[in-house]
């Protein structure tokens, strides 16, 4: 029985063939090809059957105008069609081979040179160019512009342009880079701190979000990005900001932040950022938050409120399947830009929990300096038997910051002034009972 036509992948070859095939074709076709044996299969007979036609039109024009060209005598009438067997599987294995390594490549061209060196990356991330998708990137990678996406609060890459820019993108966050001759950004979501070296006169680096647009010539920033808002801080320099709803502009000084909205009524006033508190102790009898992670259970008889490890994207294979723990999140509606509680390699975490089976689980503190730039992320594992037994049946562990390793190489010190933006608890298990009832940091006691 023959298979119906796949109207769509067949449109996509003849565009292919006939020189009309854009870079959105381009990324379809590639997508068919790596999901669809059908599709490879069709694929190869196409071209096979275009090389035919293709020589058998070159062979016909060359024996009527120079028989020498394939033999001293014109080729007999039976030996034909064997000779245009042979010619047409060769020109098919030729554009099979170059059509296949241009779609593998990802288009890459010498008029599209790398954009971005990876340095650094963590996480659950993804690329997605023109027609490739990768979740496997390795520091020293080299990337087209495309769309960078990060799962997780905890998940995080850093990125050197061409001339040194280094960008960093952290959170759970989504961005589209490009530079063709100038850097253009878009910030959908996320938090994204910029060292940003001088850029060519008159075209400065262009940073869009959903409620504004950064100009920047050459400064160090950190953004926060939300649907409705865009927090700027500047650490050193300075940006001109646009708020999209009204094109009202304003220039940030170094030690500076400014918010725009999609409300035109708000002034856009840049002011010094608020001192985060030195100390943070947290209880559960009330909800948690929405943009925290974990199972909120209200208090009882007896016990007191707390949190349940839920479900967290941990990284992502190769093949895009998610490797799920459990955990929980603390950190604050702006996520990074406004700091828990301020930091000292003699801070010290509390941690008051429960749970049935014996398990080991991570504390992970997400970092940055005091201007908002992103300090990296730092954790370490405790096993639930190991902490002191409570009066009420819970068990608690106090740790120093100072004693947690760095999970980014590049970050191998905690940020000394520093804060801490983000408190991750969590198990290698996809699922678990464990429950935390107080998280504390503060002072060494």
């Amino acid at each position: 029985m023959n298979q119906p036509v796949d109207r769509e992948l067949e449109e996509l070859l003849n565009r292919l063939v006939d020189g009309e095939f854009s870079a959105e074709d381009e990324c379809l076709l590639q997508a068919k090809l790596d999901s669809d044996a059908a599709s490879r299969r069709h694929y190869r007979h196409f071209m096979q059957l275009h090389g035919a036609l293709h020589w058998d039109y070159v062979i016909a024009a060359a024996q009527s105008t120079s028989p020498r060209l394939i033999g001293k005598q014109p080729v007999p009438r039976n030996e034909r069609p064997r000779m245009l067997a042979w010619w047409g599987s060769l020109a098919a294995m030729l554009i099979l081979a170059v059509g296949w390594a241009w779609l593998s490549s990802g288009g890459r061209t010498p008029d599209r040179p790398t954009i971005v060196w990876v340095e650094t990356v963590d996480g659950a991330v993804v690329w997605s160019g023109d027609v490739d998708r990768r979740s496997n990137l390795t520091s020293g990678e080299q990337l087209l512009g495309g769309t960078l996406t990060l799962e997780g609060d905890a998940a995080s890459i850093q990125l050197r342009f061409r001339d040194g820019t280094l960008l960093t993108l952290y959170g759970d966050a989504e961005l589209d880079f490009e530079d063709e001759g100038q850097k253009r950004l878009d910030l959908k979501r996320g938090q994204l701190s910029v060292d940003a070296r001088p850029q060519p006169k008159n075209k400065p680096m262009l940073v869009r979000t959903p409620t504004a647009e950064m100009e920047v010539v050459g400064t160090v920033f950190t953004l926060s990005a939300e649907p409705q808002s865009t927090q700027l801080n500047v650490e050193s320099g300075k940006v001109r900001m646009r708020r999209l709803v009204d094109g009202r502009t304003v220039d940030v000084d170094q030690e500076r932040t400014a918010v725009a909205t999609f409300d035109s009524v708000d002034v856009i006033s840049p002011a010094a950022p608020a001192a985060p508190p030195l100390s943070f102790r947290r209880t559960f009898s009330q909800a948690i938050p929405v943009h925290w992670r974990g199972e909120w259970m209200p208090p009882e008889e007896h016990a007191p409120g707390r949190v349940r490890f839920g479900p967290l994207v941990a990284h992502r294979l190769q093949d895009g399947t998610p490797v799920v723990q459990a955990g929980m999140t603390i950190r604050d509606p702006v996520a990074y830009m406004q700091p828990i509680v301020q930091l000292t390699s003699k801070s010290i975490v509390t941690v008051r929990y429960r749970c049935e089976k014996p398990t080991r689980f991570r504390i992970m503190l997400g970092t940055n300096y005091p201007g908002g730039r992103f300090g990296g992320n730092f954790q370490t594992w405790v096993s639930t038997e190991d902490g002191r037994p409570t009066a009420d049946g819970w068990r608690e562990v106090s740790l120093k910051c100072g004693d947690f390793p760095p999970m980014i190489e590049r970050f191998s010190k905690l940020p000394e002034p520093g804060n801490v933006s983000l408190i991750l608890l969590s198990t290698k298990e996809p699922t678990s009972d464990l429950e935390v009832s107080e998280i504390a940091i503060g002072a060494e006691r």
